[in-house]
């Protein structure tokens, strides 16, 4: 949902690797740090597109350092699910930016309460 059509995003696109770790609240977000096992090169990225595998797990949102709003999407339950569309690769443009110093956060919101576990998530993302 926004104000209007989303600008294209032009440029190449870059699916990066990372983990949260958080117990599942049911009914309610629980947060968690990003982790990259992978050191990404110092510098500024534009997300444009996200996938969290998480079973139980209903949708996310990202928490952008100093941001206002909360960008996010559905949540994949299996490997093999599909993403919904419009959920990947820019095609509802750029939803934030950050920094390797400051990496985002993630919300998860859930159906059923999970003890702590690592998720693996998958940013679409574009160098600056």
């Amino acid at each position: 949902l926004g104000d209007g059509a989303d600008p294209p995003v032009s440029g190449e696109i870059v699916t990066i690797n990372c983990e949260i770790t958080l117990a599942q609240l049911a009914g309610a977000y629980a947060f968690s740090q990003v982790t990259f096992p992978d050191s990404l090169p110092v510098g500024d990225y534009d997300v444009v597109g996200g996938r969290l595998i998480a079973a139980s797990g209903v949708a996310f949102r990202f928490v952008p350092v100093g941001a206002a709003h909360r960008p996010g999407g559905i949540v994949a339950q299996g490997v093999d699910d599909k993403d919904p569309w419009e959920q990947r690769f820019g095609r509802m443009g750029v939803w934030f930016t950050f920094n390797t110093v400051q990496p985002p956060g993630v919300e998860l919101l859930s159906s059923a309460a999970v003890a702590s576990a690592t998720y693996q998530m998958y940013l679409d993302v574009m160098p600056r």
